[in-house]
């Protein structure tokens, strides 16, 4: 399912802000001290996520969304089945 992956891609990409988290503590080269802030703002302002059409999210929500959606089209379906008998 791409939900599980995004999820899973979602997972490495909160390790790697950690590890460059970590980078920007220790003790290390000032470069390599600025270059990991730089990359972890970065990574910050532009969030990791999978869209459709720039609309839809996809992650672990996104079969329950589907499920609730089928769920209400089908109790508003068998509530109007009666205009039609």
């Amino acid at each position: 399912m791409p939900s599980i992956v995004a999820e899973q891609t979602a997972g490495e990409v909160d390790k790697i802000k950690l590890l460059l988290l970590e980078c920007t503590v220790q003790d290390i080269d000032e470069r390599e001290k600025n270059a990991a802030h730089l990359f972890l703002r970065y990574l910050y302002q532009r969030t990791f996520k999978v869209r459709i059409w720039r609309t839809f999210t996809i992650d672990a929500n996104l079969p329950i969304g589907l499920i609730g959606l089928h769920t209400t089209y089908l109790a508003v379906l068998a509530q109007l089945t009666h205009l039609y008998e």
